[in-house]
């Protein structure tokens, strides 16, 4: 690998690793956090992983992500999660399972 394309892949998984790859809670503290984007960026840059296998979307977001995503009110969010059927319960934790939306949205949009 040249040293320009290393150092792309450097700057682009450190973007990564900073800004979308780590979770931010309440709960991690700066050196977790830290400390994975640590990982994840050693697994890019050492060949473990490739920067198409990682994801910048999640997977599952939360009600008030979702809303922001679709950019409309609560009341149609939670409609379009529950006719999707992406609606998933975790105790008291709801989250939206975002692939099974965008086939929903799709194929509700006849966009194939």
């Amino acid at each position: 690998m040249s040293r320009k394309k290393r150092l792309f892949v450097l700057l682009i998984s450190v973007i990564l690793c900073f800004a979308m790859a780590v979770p931010v809670s309440a709960g991690t503290t700066y050196n977790q956090r830290k400390k994975a984007s640590q990982k994840l960026f050693n697994a890019i840059y050492y060949g473990k992983y490739t920067i198409n296998e990682i994801s910048a979307t999640p997977v599952c977001v939360n009600r008030k992500e979702f809303m922001k995503i679709l950019g409309c009110g609560q009341y149609t969010a939670d409609k379009i999660a529950r006719q999707s059927g992406a609606r998933v319960e975790i105790g008291r934790r709801v989250l939206i399972y975002m692939p099974k939306v965008n086939q929903y949205l799709s194929d509700v949009t006849n966009l194939k």
